[in-house]
């Protein structure tokens, strides 16, 4: 399908990314799986530097007195140009994603398995937004991962066991994933009504998301500080 977000990212950097990355970069596995993330969501904002911020039309670069407030380096908009480490919401050590931070951006979507390609990620913030669908289970290979923020979506399904091989985590907030009534409105105007199952009103309310946290699967979590799971 033309519009997989699989087809659409590698058509991305085939075609329209200008780094034009070889098969032998370092880089190009990591600016893949943000490219997949890049067309998993949509919104009216997340890839114009969010809520907090507005595009200098002749840079992409996130500008906007709000958004400074709280940004204080250079940020630029997704699937521009720049080194992937500079795009807005990412989080880089020594040209490697660690953090991937993209709370209250009215993400409309669903968590694409493609994320585990970071694998050097310790930090998933994906809170307050419209994300349904369930946790993917790729999410267990990511064994350097320390946070793990998906509150307040409207996620379903089973939590996967895989995540509880993680031991890295530290915090895990998977809470208020039902009877969750904020929308989003996606990029052709539509609103995503989270109350309802994939945020959509032709289906059954949300029921959240199901499993055993505690008993065996916790206590492998040895580094596990913080866990919210209402």
């Amino acid at each position: 399908k033309y519009d997989d977000p699989r087809v659409l990212a590698m058509d991305w950097l085939l075609y329209d990314d200008p780094r034009q990355l070889d098969a032998f970069d370092d880089n190009l596995a990591q600016r893949y799986s943000l490219a997949v993330v890049a067309f998993s969501f949509d919104s009216m904002a997340w890839m114009h530097c969010g809520n907090d911020g507005d595009v200098d039309s002749n840079s992409s670069l996130c500008s906007g007195k709000d958004f400074h407030e709280f940004i204080d380096e250079e940020k630029y908009t997704w699937l521009s140009g720049v080194d992937e480490c500079d795009w807005y919401g990412v989080t880089c050590l020594e040209g490697v994603v660690i953090g991937l931070e993209l709370g209250r951006n009215n993400l409309v979507g669903e968590i694409p398995p493609e994320i585990a390609g970071l694998e050097y990620l310790k930090i998933l913030s994906l809170h307050q937004n419209c994300i349904y669908g369930t946790i993917p289970s790729e999410l267990g290979a990511l064994s350097h991962l320390e946070q793990l923020d998906l509150y307040k979506n409207g996620l379903s399904g089973m939590i996967p066991n895989d995540l509880f091989e993680v031991t890295s985590l530290m915090q895990i907030n998977v809470a208020y994933q039902y009877w969750n009534t904020h929308n989003c409105t996606r990029s052709d105007g539509t609103i995503a009504e989270m109350e309802y199952a994939r945020a959509d009103p032709v289906n059954d309310y949300n029921d959240g998301l199901k499993g055993k946290i505690f008993g065996d699967n916790i206590a492998k979590l040895r580094n596990l500080r913080q866990i919210r799971v209402d």
